[in-house]
């Protein structure tokens, strides 16, 4: 069956879309952490198969996400080939492995991206009670994950899935129109139901017979199957995809999997010409959440145990206030107002930066005057016992050098202390994100 001629053109939108970056700017309100902070589960995110989604990388939004949750989440950096890189992980995640033939090679063949040793390693451990999470998107991670899914009893088929004319807009799954009733979709709370879900393009497959679907594809939706991945012509092969799925769940022995066949889902990415995907995009208001409610299934959590938000009417605490004060001194550009949120006898310590005293610190500030465009300060944690308190947050600063625009964006840790009844920066520690 010939393509129409409308398709023709879509590689060229798919295209641009492929050329994405995480969006580092994007957060997301959680009511209630699940977790205290830095106490939940190991979540481990493989690296080390040439994976187009990491830790750090594509899926750093999905990271900051489970990390606001109070999960660890880690990246994984060796071969799964015994079941030391596992040791004390709680939660697996394979997203977009990729066999190294198709590195910047995006055509057929489309090689396993996991060798028999590892596969054996991974389906044995999920079987004694490891959490798998597996992502497999559209052609060629399709095919690098064939072997792996199908050792669970899953069925890839190595293509472009949609659910309409073209990729864009992205596919919405409503419920009784793909999104299953399930305790993922239903969440633990009130408010964490979810309605609507969307995919942005991704791979199809079929499932076991105990599999539970989660996302399905109805009759009328397609699958292309080029040989060249965002190459289209009107002899490209398509397939119906009656019977075939794009999320499910399913128990293996004593452990739990969850499988899904598109990776932009799960994060928040941007292109170069301002295309969102994933928990950014107008299409996809709860992805999100349902990301968290994956997790939280896959966890195997019953109770929030993590701090809550301040909710309206709350008083903020006085520390959340400060955040603002000097996000404005900034923005007024008054550095000397900024460097007096610092005690006297402060520490600032970063990526080769050690500096303290009254007189440093007071230069630190003074050399970014001029120079600011505008400056975040997102919390992420407050603990506050008596006069002392630990905060953690993300910074965003924005600075203009030589006529360009940057930004710097780290992860700070402050520690607070209050003297004579006002709150004073007594060490500020920031790494690079």
């Amino acid at each position: 069956m010939k393509l129409p001629l409308l398709s023709l053109l879509i590689w060229m939108v798919s295209f641009s879309y492929a050329q994405q970056m995480p969006d580092t700017l994007y957060t997301f309100d959680i009511q209630q952490a699940a977790w205290p902070n830095d106490e939940g589960p190991v979540i481990l995110i493989d690296g080390a198969h040439n994976n187009f989604h990491t830790r750090d990388g594509g899926f750093t939004a999905f990271t900051r996400l489970l990390e606001q949750d109070g999960y660890r989440v880690k990246a994984g950096t060796d071969l799964l080939d015994s079941k030391e890189p596992l040791k004390a992980v709680d939660i697996l995640v394979i997203a977009n492995p990729l066999h190294a033939d198709n590195i910047g090679n995006w055509v057929l063949p489309n090689p396993s991206a996991f060798s028999e040793k590892e596969i054996k390693v991974i389906s044995d451990w999920v079987e004694s009670g490891g959490k798998l999470l597996l992502i497999a998107d559209h052609m060629p991670f399709a095919g690098a994950a064939q072997e792996l899914g199908a050792a669970f009893g899953f069925e890839f088929i190595n293509g472009f899935a949609r659910t309409g004319d073209a990729f864009w807009p992205p596919s919405v799954f409503f419920r009784e129109q793909g999104l299953a009733d399930h305790a993922i979709t239903n969440g633990l709370k009130k408010g964490e139901k979810i309605e609507r879900l969307s995919t942005f393009t991704g791979s199809a497959f079929q499932i076991p017979d105990n599999a539970t679907p989660i996302i399905s594809f109805a009759e009328r939706h397609i699958s292309l199957q080029p040989d060249t991945a965002w190459r289209f012509n009107p002899e490209t092969e398509r397939l119906s995809l009656a019977g075939f799925h794009q999320g499910a769940v399913l128990p293996f022995g004593e452990g739990q999997l969850a499988v899904f066949g598109e990776a932009a889902m799960f994060t928040a990415q941007v292109t170069g010409n301002g295309l969102k995907a994933g928990f950014n995009s107008e299409y996809a208001p709860q992805n999100a959440q349902f990301v968290l409610n994956l997790i939280h299934w896959l966890d195997g959590l019953e109770n929030y145990t993590g701090p809550k938000k301040t909710q309206a009417g709350d008083k903020p605490h006085r520390i959340l206030q400060l955040n603002r004060d000097m996000e404005a001194a900034f923005a007024e550009n008054d550095m000397l107002k900024l460097a007096s949120f610092y005690a006297d006898e402060a520490y600032l310590v970063g990526n080769n930066t050690e500096i303290t005293g009254r007189e440093a610190l007071d230069n630190y500030w003074l050399g970014l005057k001029d120079r600011g465009v505008d400056w975040k300060l997102e919390n992420i944690s407050l603990e506050v016992h008596g006069d002392v308190a630990l905060q953690r947050g993300i910074s965003r600063l924005r600075t203009i050098h030589e006529g360009e625009i940057y930004l710097s964006e780290v992860r700070f840790t402050l520690f607070w202390k209050k003297r004579n009844g006002a709150w004073k920066i007594y060490l500020d520690h920031y790494t690079h994100l």
